[in-house]
């Protein structure tokens, strides 16, 4: 049996679909070419491409490409977290990109306008630099260190001990040695690293807390205003053999503020 009717309108569908897809290209190139106005005003030279196509995919290709040291990332709409950070571009740049990544998003119970004129109100950052014994970490404190002088108003690094998770069999006694010894070997990591990066500001703090790793950066960050966390994106220290999950995409996906992610392949 025939069909009882002809489709309706569907050349009027197709180029409605068209008009948008200009629409949103015209949007985007509107979009880079303010942004590169932007940085140009900052004194940053800057080239603009619209890409198409998976975003993080070709975010990560685009990296790739221009040998890029440091990918930056925004966070959007109201809740960053819903809405980006456990999203698939964020999950792919943290994971994948062959650079450091920034996930720059704003503060936690203000929106993005608030929290920019929360930001260029600041004489610096307030920064929150995570380490251990790990080379993800040191290439954290490198990265800083390449900064420079006059980015940050407050430095703490932070040194996490963490709460162990007992393989079947694991002796408890020799647990509660090898947690002992973590709790002495934390306050020197954080130490050493201050030392590295005297200088940087007028005021270098350390904390160490016997927790789980991410959520001890994290909830330290909150403690103290942190307006970014820096952190290793490899963590393969002795402080962490018991440990499950990554510290730094758990603390990208929760964090209260800005997330540095470094990569020792950008560490020169």
């Amino acid at each position: 049996m025939g069909a009882l009717f002809e489709p309706i309108g569907e050349g009027a569908y197709l180029q409605e679909c068209a008009d948008l897809w200009e629409g949103l290209k015209t949007h985007a190139d509107v979009t880079v070419s303010q942004t590169i106005g932007r940085l140009a005003q900052k004194g940053i030279k800057a080239n603009g491409a619209v890409l198409e196509g998976d975003p993080a995919d070709q975010l990560i290709k685009a990296v790739k490409d221009n040998s890029a040291d440091l990918a930056v990332i925004g966070s959007r709409g109201e809740n960053a977290l819903e809405g980006f950070l456990l999203g698939s571009i964020a999950r792919k740049m943290a994971t994948y990109c062959p650079s450091s990544v920034l996930l720059a998003r704003h503060y936690e119970h203000r929106n993005a306008t608030e929290s920019m004129a929360e930001l260029n109100g600041k004489p610096g950052l307030k920064a929150l630099v995570a380490v251990d014994d790990s080379p993800g970490a040191q290439a954290a404190v490198d990265f800083v260190v390449k900064m420079g002088k006059g980015c940050f108003s407050e430095i703490e690094t932070v040194c996490a001990a963490p709460l162990m998770i007992l393989p079947p069999g694991f002796e408890p006694q020799v647990a509660i040695e090898e947690l002992q010894c973590d709790q002495t070997e934390a306050q020197p990591l954080a130490d050493k690293a201050a030392q590295q990066l005297a200088g940087l500001s007028e005021t270098i703090n350390t904390h160490c807390q016997v927790g789980r790793p991410a959520a001890v950066i994290m909830e330290r960050a909150r403690e103290i205003g942190a307006d970014m966390i820096i952190l290793g994106a490899t963590r393969h220290a002795r402080l962490e053999r018991f440990l499950l999950g990554s510290v730094s995409y758990e603390v990208a996906t929760g964090a209260p503020c800005s997330v540095l992610i470094v990569r020792t392949s950008t560490i020169g």
